[in-house]
C-alpha cells in the first residue's frame, strides 16, 4: 500500500480553577489526552531520546506532521503504537511501531463495514473465506488487511463508498483504495512523510525492538504480470484487445478508478457479470486481493485456470478497450 493522511488535532489545555474566597481551592483535572495526542507525545520523546540515531529524517518528519497523520489512523492502532514507542530501542524507526501495532489493533465498526461491503459486493460473499483475505489464520495481517486496519473511520467510509459499490470491484479494489488513501495523504502531508509512514507500516518493529526489514509491500493491484494474449496460460494478463486506440466514452474520466467504474457499469458490464457469475473467476479475484507481489498473483493464476478466460475478458474490456488512455493500457500490455 502506499499511504495515509489527515487533518489536525486540537491541543489540550489543563485548567486550574480557584474557588472564590477563603482557602478552599479546587483543581480541575486536565482533559484526558486522546490516542492521537499520546502517540504524538511518544513519537516526539522517542525522537528526542534517539537524536542522531536511526530515527533520522523519517523520525523528524513523523513528529513534524504527526497531528495530521493521526487523523487518518485508527485510535486502536495509535494506542498499540504508543506502547511500542515506549519499549523500542533507538535502532528502530518510530513509524515501524505502526507496522507492529497492526497485530494488536482491533477493527472499528467502520472498518468492519468496509470488509462486509467488500465481501458482499466485490467477493464471492461474506464468511471465513473472505475474512481470510484480511486476517491470516494465525492472527497476522494480510496485504489486504494492511490497507484497511490502519485507517481512521472517515477514510474507511470513503473507501467503502468509492471502491465497493460496483459488481466486479474485487479486481480494482486495492488500486481504488490506494488511490483514496493517497489523495487523502497528498492533501495534508509532504510526499517524504507519506513514504516514511508506508515504509514503517511495511517494516514493523520485531520482538528485539528493531525494524524487521521484512518488506511487507504496499499491496499492489492484483493484476499480475503475465504474458500477453487473453486466455494465455502463462499468467494473468490484460492484453489481446485490437488496439489501445482512443478508448470509449469512459476514457474521458479524470482518473483510472472512475474510468474503471464507468466501464464496469457500462460497456464492460456483460464481461463483469460473466466473471462474477463464474465461481473460478470469483476465486481468482479473491486470491489476487490478498497478493502483494508477482509471485503471489502468478500462483493465484495457476491455481484457477477455470477463471482465467473470464478474468481476461474483463481486463481487456476495461484496460484495452474502454480506458486505454486514462489507465495506461499500453503499460498493462494492451497492443
Amino acid at each position: 500500500m502506499r499511504i495515509i493522511a489527515s487533518v489536525s488535532v486540537l491541543a489540550v489545555v489543563g485548567l486550574v480553577a480557584v474557588a472564590c474566597g477563603g482557602d478552599d481551592s479546587e483543581e480541575v483535572s486536565a482533559p484526558k489526552k486522546t490516542a492521537a495526542e499520546l502517540f504524538c507525545d511518544a513519537a516526539s520523546s522517542f525522537v528526542d531520546k534517539c537524536a542522531g540515531a536511526s530515527s533520522g529524517s523519517c523520525g523528524a518528519a513523523l513528529v513534524h506532521d504527526c497531528s495530521k497523520i493521526t487523523t487518518v489512523l485508527s485510535p486502536s492502532l495509535l494506542g498499540a503504537a504508543t506502547d511500542c514507542l515506549g519499549s523500542s530501542g533507538c535502532d528502530a524507526q518510530p513509524a515501524s511501531c505502526l507496522g507492529s501495532a497492526l497485530a494488536q489493533a482491533e477493527p472499528t465498526e467502520a472498518q468492519k463495514g468496509l470488509i462486509k461491503s467488500f465481501c458482499e459486493t466485490c467477493s464471492s460473499g461474506a464468511g471465513p473465506a473472505c475474512d481470510a483475505l484480511f486476517f491470516g489464520s494465525d492472527g497476522s495481517t494480510t496485504p489486504l488487511g494492511k490497507v484497511v486496519l490502519p485507517l481512521s473511520d472517515a477514510v474507511a467510509k470513503e473507501i467503502t463508498d468509492t471502491c465497493t459499490d460496483t459488481i466486479g470491484c474485487g479486481a480494482t479494489f486495492q488500486t481504488c483504495a490506494t488511490g483514496v488513501v493517497t489523495k487523502a495523504l497528498a492533501e495534508v502531508i509532504p510526499t517524504e512523510t507519506a513514504q516514511c509512514l508506508l515504509d514503517g507500516i511495511a517494516n514493523p518493529v520485531s520482538s528485539s525492538g528493531a525494524a524487521s526489514g521484512a518488506g511487507g509491500g504496499s499491496g499492489g493491484t492484483g493484476s499480475g504480470s503475465g504474458g500477453s494474449g487473453a486466455g494465455s496460460s502463462s499468467g494473468p494478463t490484460t492484453t489481446s484487445a485490437s488496439s489501445t486506440g482512443g478508448g470509449g466514452t469512459c476514457d474521458q474520466s479524470s482518473d483510472c478508478n472512475t474510468c474503471q467504474a464507468c466501464a464496469v457499469n457500462g460497456s464492460c458490464s456483460d464481461e463483469a457479470d460473466a466473471c462474477t457469475g463464474n465461481a473460478e473467476c470469483n476465486a481468482l479475484l479473491d486470491c489476487f486481493a490478498g497478493c502483494s507481489d508477482d509471485a503471489c498473483t502468478q500462483a493465484c493464476w495457476d491455481a484457477h485456470p477455470g477463471g482465467q478466460a473470464a478474468y481476461d475478458a474483463v481486463a481487456v474490456c476495461i484496460l484495452c478497450n474502454e480506458c486505454p488512455i486514462t489507465c495506461d493500457g499500453a503499460a498493462a500490455g494492451c497492443p
